[in-house]
């Protein structure tokens, strides 16, 4: 609506209330909103997550001789549950 050509008295309170209204209620997301110092630890925990699986993986006998294809389907799996 801001784009339009030219803006009446009706069209500017109109979107004065939305903005108001949005305001009022702007609260709502608040529990779903994540920060960045939530974001940053999530992708820590990702990293050692990933870390540990190769660690386990290396350490693992069999996984040296699984074949490319079956070892890309276990990484998918895994990249899948973190």
């Amino acid at each position: 609506m801001s784009q339009y050509w030219y803006l009446t008295e009706a069209t500017i309170e109109y979107m004065e209330n939305h903005v108001e209204q949005y305001h009022s209620h702007k609260d709502v997301f608040s529990p779903i909103r994540t920060s960045k110092s939530t974001k940053n630890v999530l992708e820590h925990l990702k990293k050692q997550l990933t870390l540990d699986k190769q660690e386990e993986q290396e350490s693992d006998h069999t996984w040296n001789d699984l074949p490319a294809a079956a070892k890309h389907c276990h990484v998918d799996e895994d990249t899948m549950q973190i």
